[in-house]
């Protein structure tokens, strides 16, 4: 049997590292990697911290899980609580009610659909449903990506710069050098938030451009948590 190879590592700070070139981004994006420029497939690891193993989830923004759960089945297998409390997580709730309110466990197969969910116990009309069937396991191991953009204004990467220590100082994804930033300001031309580093005043850079290239010196994504 082989090894599974994998592609992304998802990190600590929510970012998709890849397992080749070590380069970390926000989200999978063809990349030069090892000299060549590869799409790689989307397949990664996460750390269980619990058990000091990696596993593979399946982690998306909200609106890939919507797109991928609406007008599907599931037979609950028991576990009907936990799969509710997951579905309540990503905005969706029972068919007139608007609560996140756990109810129906007994009832064996669930169908999701435009944000609400319905019920029933008849294995008939479940099988003869249009919706497509998932497992109870696909929707547990889903996981909400958070994910970083680049700063809007010069008030909010000043903001996420008081976050992070030591102040000021942020580190290249390739070379891993740190460089102090000098001056933040608005560039209407442009518009967008242009850095200039404290060693070089006469060269600035957008924080578009420092999004994918640079995080803070702690490691953390050099931009801001939606």
């Amino acid at each position: 049997m082989t090894k599974r190879k994998y592609h992304y590592e998802f990190t600590e700070y929510r970012q998709y590292k890849c397992c080749l070139c070590g380069r970390t981004m926000h989200k999978p994006t063809p990349h030069i990697c090892n000299r060549q420029y590869i799409k790689h497939k989307l397949i990664f690891m996460k750390k269980d911290e619990e058990r000091g193993t990696t596993k593979e989830e399946c982690n998306m923004t909200k609106e890939e899980i919507k797109k991928f759960l609406d007008n599907t089945k599931v037979y609950v297998n028991g576990k009907s609580e936990e799969i509710q409390k997951k579905l309540f997580s990503f905005g969706y709730y029972w068919y007139n009610e608007k609560l996140p309110k756990v109810m129906l466990t007994e009832m064996p197969f669930l169908f999701i659909e435009s944000d609400e969910i319905t019920s029933s116990c008849d294995m008939r009309f479940f099988n003869n449903h249009k919706n497509t069937e998932i497992t109870a396991e696909q929707i547990l191991s889903l996981e909400l990506t958070e994910c970083y953009r680049p700063f809007k204004d010069k008030n909010e990467c000043w903001n996420e710069m008081l976050k992070h220590q030591p102040f000021g100082w942020i580190k290249s994804k390739d070379s891993g050098n740190f460089s102090l930033i000098g001056f933040v300001q608005w560039y209407s031309y442009f518009e967008d938030v242009m850095v200039t580093f404290a060693a070089s005043e006469q060269l600035a850079r957008s924080s578009k451009d420092l999004f994918e290239k640079y995080t803070f010196a702690d490691g953390a994504p050099f931009g801001i948590k939606e």
